[in-house]
């Protein structure tokens, strides 16, 4: 854990256990160059504490970026609840836990304000909103904007027609194959909306109801570990992050492709990362990612200027390209 720290280029991390239960959590901050930090809260099993707390310096770092672009006064945090077994809690012993976790949010004095993000919700920041007044995105009954997942749907579906118009030179997803990883708040909105323009879906999750309430609608599944293999057009990735990367890319089945990621306007990168800067931050994730059909080349125009927007090369961090040989057919990610 010492060793993870020292090499991340965040400002805080700090630490809770809930001696109940042995769940561990985590509140990673990654800047506050533009104003406290902010993020959401993530609950979920992980196989080490030390797992649990790389998943929130990657997602802190995400939130800086995420901010930075569109200039939001609030620096990149995240936080993990990291539970001792895969059963997430119900009822009060839930309600318990959340309480706690609001009360290590109040020991920092405001740097961190949570948010939903997977497996919490509106509802249970209505919990810890009870006890800490560092809390974003309660119901709308409580006075909050509500749930998140469904914008996020919609700004990944309009991302999903941005990636197509650079990838294949239309944002027409009518008859594409959009592979969608993860059918929960955000994926599941996501399928509804591809629905609409004439797509054709593919849907995968680890819960096996979800796949069969799906396949019952007439979606076509696969298995969560087939999900890289399957050939699509848009790989929609809306389960857990770190799914894109150079192992993923260099896979052998099916043929190899390129995955490209867009830069990262060097503007958002100097003011998400004040203590070091970086050239590339694919590990907080990139705007979008696209597979093109050459193994080498870059496609129409590198980097891209979308419409509306000045050339974007001068103001761009280089991007990180992990090519290989015989592409099967675009896919953008």
């Amino acid at each position: 854990m010492e060793e993870l720290i020292a090499a991340w280029d965040g400002e805080s991390v700090s630490v809770h256990r809930d001696r109940e239960t042995d769940t561990w959590m985590f509140i990673c901050v990654h800047s506050t160059k533009l104003g406290s930090a902010a993020g959401g809260t993530r609950m979920k099993h992980y196989p080490r504490p030390t797992d649990a707390l790389a998943d929130g310096m990657r997602l802190s770092e995400a939130m800086s970026l995420k901010f930075a672009c569109v200039d939001f006064p609030h620096g990149g945090g995240k936080a993990v609840i990291a539970l001792p077994t895969p059963e997430i809690p119900q009822g009060a012993e839930r309600r318990r836990l959340l309480r706690e976790y609001g009360a290590f949010i109040n020991s920092l004095g405001g740097l961190y304000s949570c948010a939903p993000d997977m497996n919490t919700s509106a509802v249970d920041m209505d919990v810890i909103a009870e006890v800490s007044p560092y809390v974003f995105c309660k119901t709308e009954a409580a006075g909050g904007s509500g749930d998140t997942a469904p914008d996020t749907a919609v700004g990944v579906f309009h991302g999903i027609r941005a990636s197509c118009l650079y990838a294949f030179g239309s944002d027409d997803l009518s008859q594409r194959t959009v592979l969608v990883q993860g059918a929960g708040g955000v994926g599941g909105r996501l399928i509804e909306l591809l629905g609409t323009e004439d797509v054709n879906v593919i849907a995968t999750d680890i819960d096996p109801h979800r796949l069969a309430a799906l396949r019952d609608k007439g979606i076509r599944v696969v298995a969560a570990e087939d999900a890289l293999r399957t050939e699509c057009d848009v790989l929609a990735p809306c389960a857990t992050g770190g799914i894109i990367s150079c192992a993923a890319a260099s896979s052998p089945a099916p043929p190899t492709i390129s995955f490209r990621f867009l830069p990262m306007p060097t503007s958002c990168v100097n003011a998400a990362s004040p203590m070091r800067r970086t050239s590339s931050s694919t590990q907080a994730g990139c705007c979008m990612g696209v597979v093109s059909r050459s193994s080498t080349g870059r496609g129409p125009s590198w980097p891209p200027s979308w419409p509306g927007s000045a050339p974007r090369s001068p103001r761009y961090s280089s991007a990180l390209t992990a090519t290989a040989s015989a592409p099967t057919r675009p896919r953008a990610v």
